[in-house]
């Protein structure tokens, strides 16, 4: 075990990679259908792909591609795709994920904010500000949006702009410390 010296704390080695493969088998075996694939619905492929993200991304995504190739108007299934495309860099194709769980629920919370993501990723600070913002009006509470979007705000000069959204930034992280204390020392 490792301990550190500053906090006098024992620190535990949690490889999380060790632990996905490790598991891996376990996660296919839910994903194991009786039913033939034919007979599988888009809702079915979803949840296969989200039983298998964790510890078999690679698989998660042909479920997901194999959903949208039975319901293409499926818009978690595009969020998570696109997510899963994202993380491996392929933010391009993760974009036209959320833009078409977007055109499909226009204010899903989630595929704006990681349309905002992307488009940051991209570089493309200005839609990303704009996505950020639409998040915002779908959540006004929601902090990360917040958080990234005061980023994008500073780095295209708008400081006080960026100001007032880490502020916001900060006001609900805290709010969300206090909701969580329960008194207990």
């Amino acid at each position: 075990a490792l301990w550190d010296a500053e906090s006098s704390q024992t620190l535990f080695d949690f490889r999380v990679v060790d632990l996905a493969e490790q598991i891996a088998p376990l996660a296919r075996e839910p994903a194991q259908d009786s039913r033939p694939e034919r007979e599988r619905e888009a809702s079915d492929w979803f949840e296969i792909g989200c039983d298998l993200e964790l510890t078999c991304p690679e698989e998660a995504r042909d479920a997901y591609r194999r959903g949208l190739e039975i319901d293409p108007e499926h818009a978690d299934t595009h969020v998570n795709l696109g997510r899963l495309l994202h993380e491996i860099g392929d933010v391009g194709v993760a974009e036209r994920h959320y833009r078409q769980a977007l055109s499909i629920r226009p204010t899903d919370l989630t595929a704006l904010f990681n349309l905002g993501v992307a488009l940051e990723d991209a570089g493309r600070l200005r839609e990303a500000s704009l996505a950020y913002r639409e998040a915002l009006l779908a959540n006004p509470d929601h902090a990360d949006a917040h958080f990234n979007l005061a980023g994008v705000l500073e780095r295209t000069g708008h400081k006080e702009h960026a100001l007032r959204h880490l502020k916001a930034y900060r006001q609900l992280i805290s709010e969300r410390g206090q909701d969580s204390d329960d008194g207990s020392a």
